[in-house]
């Protein structure tokens, strides 16, 4: 159990008072204008515009309403007025399932707004900030307010789509592509270069903290097998590698392995942007364990099949047209011993990584 010192515990508490300060369960502070917290039972949505499970969504969300409006429990408001209010985002991938997520719930809850303050963004350069307008679906305040004092929004509604609760998939398929689609139209790094024929495999090859000191117990990655199955079960006319760096004990061995299949192979390394713009152009991918791939197939263009290995591979909201092969471990022993949340980067995980044999692998259902 790790313990914290009182001087730590100070300094997390004084970095995070300007954020706590403007959002809370209280009030939050948005756009020049205060909102202060409401009893879920204390909202009403106009009825003859929503459907029954915009009232079911509601009742159960936390919802502020602007200070001025707040002594109105039951007051309605139409569905233009309400926003769904994202006080985190994280990294690339929580971020844009994060996003994505918000953007599809909006459209189908018949919502006028998305907002994310500028406190939210925890890794920029990857999405453009601004007033984004959706053409008739929700307006998506990407860490951008135009400070007006007649603001649109009444209501906002502060959910997180990670640990929160969201629409079921179901609810979401109709919005979902137009979503992912908004949501690629304010990428930075947009793919300059041509898209890769389906031939071409790109593969994904996580490396970072993962190899490091802090050593996620969770994001042990696939074995050298798992892309050597991939590589040798069709003929790929070239393979992309795109690596974070040069830690994952797999790159060297998987591209001597490339060589000796005499397949043309590069290799790509660059900041997160260029990177995601490099996979966004392949029409077959490989992803590594973790939110970064089911994020980029959520944006692609260009992608129809997709490989992974064992798990950690959901898309939400949903993506169609997309084909998704399992190859799973139907031996055992490297989830056991590897993927079991007990990945601690040990001499014998990364010895595991390049022997597992590919007689211990199977391909798993389609979906």
């Amino acid at each position: 159990m790790r313990v914290h010192s009182l001087s730590w515990d100070i300094a997390v508490f004084l970095k995070r008072l300007p954020k706590n300060l403007r959002s809370n369960r209280w009030w939050i502070v948005w756009n020049k204008r205060l909102y202060l917290s409401t009893p879920r039972k204390g909202l009403a949505t106009n009825r003859a515009s929503q459907r029954n499970h915009v009232e079911d969504w509601v009742a159960e969300s936390n919802h502020y309403v602007v200070w001025f409006l707040r002594a109105f429990r039951r007051k309605e408001f139409e569905g233009a007025q309400h926003a769904l209010f994202l006080p985190e985002l994280g990294m690339f991938g929580n971020m844009t399932k994060r996003l994505a997520a918000a953007l599809a719930t909006a459209d189908s809850l018949g919502f006028g707004h998305v907002v994310v303050p500028r406190s939210a963004e925890f890794s920029g350069g990857i999405y453009e900030r601004g007033v984004h307008d959706r053409g008739g679906r929700a307006l998506f305040w990407m860490c951008d307010t135009r400070d007006s004092p007649h603001s649109p929004v009444t209501v906002l509604h502060k959910t997180d789509f990670l640990s929160g609760r969201a629409l079921p998939a179901r609810e979401l398929a109709a919005f979902s592509p137009r979503g992912w689609a908004d949501l690629f139209s304010v990428l930075i790094n947009k793919p300059v270069k041509a898209p890769l024929p389906d031939s071409h495999l790109v593969i994904h090859l996580r490396g970072g903290d993962v190899f490091g000191p802090r050593k996620p117990a969770s994001y042990g990655q696939p074995p050298l097998a798992f892309y050597q199955r991939i590589l040798d079960n069709e003929r790929w006319s070239a393979v992309t590698i795109v690596h974070q760096d040069d830690k994952n004990p797999v790159l060297r061995p998987f591209l001597e392995t490339c060589k000796a299949r005499k397949v043309p192979v590069t290799t790509h390394s660059g900041k997160v942007g260029e990177d995601i713009a490099e996979l966004l152009r392949a029409s077959t991918l490989v992803a590594g364990r973790g939110t970064f791939m089911p994020a980029v197939v959520g944006l692609s263009r260009n992608v129809k099949r997709v490989f992974y290995f064992h798990d950690k591979f959901s898309i939400h909201p949903p993506v169609p047209g997309v084909e998704i092969i399992r190859i799973s471990d139907v031996e055992g022993t490297y989830v056991r011993d590897v993927l079991s949340n007990n990945w601690e980067n040990s001499d014998y995980q990364r010895k595991l990584m390049l022997t597992y044999p590919q007689s211990n692998l199977g391909r798993g259902a389609l979906h």
